[in-house]
């Protein structure tokens, strides 16, 4: 059994990096919405007051918790994080769809995570901006997605 665990301040880094350029995004689209110029200074302290909102959120949110984004793999089985759901789901490792699993689409490529794909459907949740690259590189392995290390 190899239990992967998200590093934690690699997740919190990724965090808030994604928080920062959705303010960028969300500054400028106001500025253009209401036409005129917008106050930076209180836009700031609007978005100050919501990161802090949201960093207490994402350690006290289990949905957002990286510890429930690890991932276990077992001889036959691997548990990980649902896409959907905050449950677990459990796969069988002889039942993986390895091409589905390794082809990522350009959304998944920039946000950096992928899905492990059964072949009945079931998918599980595989954040690898997360994670360091040794375990990505096991879990990839793991899956037979050893090709994919090359991408």
């Amino acid at each position: 059994m190899k239990i992967f665990e998200p590093n934690r301040i690699r997740y919190t880094m990724w965090f808030l990096l994604y928080y920062a350029a959705a303010w960028v995004f969300v500054y400028i689209g106001f500025q253009v919405l209401t036409s005129h110029e917008v106050d930076l200074a209180f836009f700031l302290r609007t978005s100050l007051g919501f990161l802090v909102v949201a960093l207490v959120g994402a350690f006290v949110i289990p949905a957002t918790h990286p510890k429930f984004m690890k991932i276990t793999v077992f001889e036959d089985i691997i548990i990980g994080p649902s896409v959907w759901t905050n449950r677990p789901i459990r796969l069988n490792v002889s039942a993986l769809d390895t091409e589905k699993s390794h082809h990522r689409s350009i959304f998944q490529r920039i946000f950096g995570y992928g899905l492990i794909v059964s072949k009945s459907g079931e998918k599980i949740l595989f954040v690898e901006r997360a994670f360091d690259k040794d375990q990505v590189t096991e879990i990839l392995k793991t899956i037979g997605c050893a090709d994919a290390l090359a991408v």
